[in-house]
This record gives structure tokens, C-alpha cells and sequence, in this order.
């Protein structure tokens, strides 16, 4: 689904979306609507990081999903 349609799917048990076409799947970003922006989770961080800045082929991308 595109990016779009994966922040409408989203729901309190699958709060993050995630790309499939991410050779990580510990990665995952959670949709806000605060200044913060995007909210990204990575088991490479200590914490999570507040304002995710998206590729235009992450954009454009058909491969979000949601998950928990």
C-alpha cells in the first residue's frame, strides 16, 4: 500500500508503519501529527529519533505495511 493509505491503517495494536523493500524489519517509523513530525524506531538506536526525513522513493513507494 502506499504511505498514504498505511497511516490510515494504522491502529492502537499497529501504531508504526514500516517498507518491506527495508532489508531491516526492526526498523519503523510512527506517524504523528506534533512539530516532532515522524517519530523513527531502529534496534540501532539507543532511543527513538524525532523528525524522519523520507526519500522520494520512500514517498512514492507501494510496499508500506503496518505493524506493532
Amino acid at each position: 500500500m502506499t504511505i498514504s493509505e498505511a497511516i490510515k491503517s494504522t491502529t492502537e495494536k499497529r501504531p508504526f508503519i514500516t517498507r518491506m523493500a527495508w532489508a531491516d524489519p526492526g526498523i519503523k517509523i510512527r506517524p504523528t501529527n506534533s512539530p516532532e513530525g515522524c517519530i523513527i524506531f531502529s534496534p540501532y538506536c539507543a532511543r527513538p529519533s524525532r523528525g524522519w526525513q523520507p526519500t522520494a522513493e520512500d514517498l512514492t513507494a507501494e510496499d508500506w505495511i503496518t505493524t506493532g
